[in-house]
């Protein structure tokens, strides 16, 4: 008989073989289906009427085929024999169509010109463009699928390197080839020589697409659609050049442009709206980065819209646009721009959507999302989307990977009262409102415990781990705070709270790392995946083996979905355990684990002793006497400590104003 934590090559569970012949069935016929055209995004459309789709896709103009969450949630609570018995062949989900299913097929062409010509809106002239190279392409995928999704086959992408262009237009993507520079297919890196020539192309792409005289919405490939923003263009006719703002604090909520001022703040260029009269400024911008090789596109784009106080001037010269929220940007190297700032609450940034949730707070329905305030890098991003359920991702990422048998998820409940509220003392000044940093790592930590298990058990029993929803005590930045992002809009805790500002998303490798928490909502998963659910609780066992034993029976191996409830400390159960490989697979991933959490940035950093003030996260927090990802051994209460440093928080004193000075006790040896 295997042993319990011993990875096992299993074959695949009937219920799964069953989805893949279905899926591979949907497959013919949604081939045939795609020589209809328009006709076949109709009949999509018709096929689950709006009022059944869940609310994040109501106003979605193309749905995939298959029954809508709701429905399936209701045969989830059926018992699974019965749902597989009864499942009629009608409600299991096909997959995703191409992401490109929406264009005509692509001509032997592949010039921008000949895309624009091809694609572009007939009585707009709106043309949707993004650029991409090799290591991104599956954000163009992504880009293209939401467009899609959408009824808008308005769209061209530009191929930084000869590589994607040859995948791309294998594909059936309407590519193009773009870029005077050869920066090759890797990430380029932000801030690099090559990231900065990267600006260069892209300026020269909206130059392009201006002179064929179409209205461009130029959009970086990690900036999607929601929703289509088509119709907020149309209602600002006086607009010229519009772009959305890092701005985080409460911004206009009624859906309208944003006010004139927070311009000031930095106009963030991932998403570009520019009619063909911004030429003469995207030239001079060109120019001057030619100019200036060293700079920064978005920065110089800055200071050229804004030189002059054009602002200023404006709003005294033109007050009946600066009512319209609008400003007319002169220069003396460019003609006249009428500009405005893209609201903060529907062209969200990964800030605005992810952790201070205006779009929902506002009542509006996200437009656009561009995952700028996003850590981890591209896997960041690209769990963020996820997590959003805007992501494409192809069928068998709903599947359990082959060697396990399906998907292992927590009950939701949240942390304790006394860990979701301000601590009784009033806080030590690290934090706003009587919070405190002491305070976020013990209502992580808590979760992380929970974690932990979670993940232990799902490898043991050959499922994967689907995260709960976190819930982070404070914020993360990249700069000191005090548990908010200065001025911004945030609400602490943050409730359903990114997995990037817990964990180092990169760093996890792939048997281990979880599905997200929306993961069993998103629509695309096959609805007898959620008619296969059971939960069950934890059994009481001190032995592991024997919770894995119980946990493991042929009933419940059958089931999609094994939700745990009132999960115990399976790490330490395992590492008590007599068999050999269940104690060898928590030392493995004791050995690796700390580096899958990332660090808190930041309090204010202290100066006497100087500290770099991030904190890390400690998988093991409540586990006395365990070793730290900096080699030190743990003992009694766990305490802050700043980086490597063997300084603890508590050791140091926040005075002067906003409690910016920071000291700290001598330096000491850590137990």
């Amino acid at each position: 008989m295997p042993q319990p934590g011993a990875r096992q090559a299993v074959a695949r569970p009937r219920w799964v073989q069953l989805a893949i012949v279905l899926t591979a069935v949907g497959l013919v016929i949604l081939a045939a289906c795609n020589t209809f055209g328009s006709l076949q995004r109709t009949q999509w459309q018709q096929a689950v009427p709006a009022s059944r789709l869940d609310p994040h896709l109501r106003n979605a103009r193309v749905v995939e085929v298959g029954a809508p969450i709701p429905a399936a949630r209701a045969l989830a609570s059926a018992s699974a024999a019965g749902v597989a018995r009864a499942l009629p062949v009608a409600t299991i989900s096909t997959p995703a169509p191409s992401p490109f299913a929406c264009v005509t097929p692509v001509p032997a062409e592949t010039t921008l010109g000949a895309m624009v010509e091809r694609y572009k809106q007939p009585s707009t002239g709106l043309m949707f463009v993004t650029f991409t190279n090799k290591d991104r392409f599956d954000f163009a995928l992504t880009w293209a699928y939401r467009l899609c999704r959408l009824g808008l086959p308005h769209f061209a992408i530009g191929a930084l390197d000869k590589q994607t262009l040859e995948l791309g237009t294998a594909a059936g993507a309407p590519m193009f080839a773009m870029g005077a520079h050869d920066l090759g297919n890797a990430d380029y890196g932000w801030n690099t020589p090559r990231f900065k020539l990267m600006g260069q192309d892209k300026v020269q792409l909206l130059i392009d697409i201006l002179r064929l005289n179409a209205t461009a919405v130029l959009m970086d490939a990690d900036a999607i659609l929601v929703d289509d923003p088509s119709p907020f263009f149309a209602a600002q006719p006086e607009a010229e050049l519009l772009v959305p703002t890092d701005f985080t604090a409460l911004g206009a909520m009624d859906g309208g442009l944003e006010e004139v001022h927070v311009a000031d703040h930095v106009m963030n260029i991932g998403v570009i709206y520019a009619k063909p009269s911004v030429l003469p400024f995207a030239r001079a911008w060109r120019e001057f980065l030619r100019e200036n090789p060293s700079r920064w596109d978005q920065t110089v784009f800055n200071e050229m819209i804004k030189r002059g106080h054009s602002i200023r001037r404006s709003k005294e010269a033109e007050p009946q646009l600066f009512a319209k929220r609008l400003w007319r940007s002169v220069s003396s190297v460019f003609a006249p721009v009428t500009v405005g700032v893209l609201p903060i609450a529907t062209f969200c940034s990964g800030h605005t959507w992810s952790v201070s949730k205006l779009p929902e707070r506002a009542a509006l329905r996200p437009l656009v999302y561009h995952t700028a305030f996003v850590f981890a890098g591209g896997h960041g991003k690209r769990h963020r989307m996820r997590e959003h359920r805007v992501w494409y991702d192809p069928p068998d990422y709903y599947l359990p990977a082959r060697g396990e048998v399906g998907f292992l998820t927590l009950d939701d409940r949240e942390p304790p009262a006394e860990l979701m509220r301000p601590p009784a003392d009033g806080g030590d000044g690290t934090g706003i409102g009587g919070y405190s940093v002491a305070w976020h790592f013990k209502l992580v930590h808590w979760q992380l415990a929970r974690i932990r298990s979670g993940l232990l058990l799902a490898r043991a029993l050959s499922r994967r781990f689907i995260m709960p929803r976190l819930v982070c005590g404070f914020d993360r930045w990249w700069a000191p705070h005090k548990g908010v992002i200065p001025n911004s809009a945030t609400h602490i805790p943050i409730r359903e709270c990114p997995m990037d500002h817990i964990f180092n998303v990169h760093s996890i490798p792939e048997p281990w790392l979880p599905k997200e928490y929306s993961f069993l909502e998103n629509e695309r998963l096959p609805v007898e995946t959620l008619a296969l659910r059971r939960a069950v609780p934890y059994p009481n066992y001190a032995s592991a083996s024997a919770v894995l034993a119980e946990l493991r029976t042929p009933e419940l191996e059958r089931m999609a979905v094994l939700q745990v409830d009132n999960v115990g400390d399976v790490y330490s159960a395992m590492r008590a355990s007599d068999d050999a490989k269940l104690v060898q697979t928590a030392a493995s991933f004791a050995g690796s684990a700390q580096r899958w959490v990332g660090e808190w940035c930041c309090t204010f950093v202290p100066q006497s002793p100087r500290l770099g003030g991030d904190i890390a996260y400690d998988f093991f927090a409540d586990i006395d006497g365990h070793m730290d990802r900096y080699g030190r051994r743990r003992t009694g209460e766990w305490q802050p400590r700043f980086g490597s440093a063997d300084i603890e928080l508590r050791e140091c004193t926040f005075s002067g104003p906003g409690n910016r000075t920071v000291e700290c006790a001598s330096r000491r040896r850590a137990p």
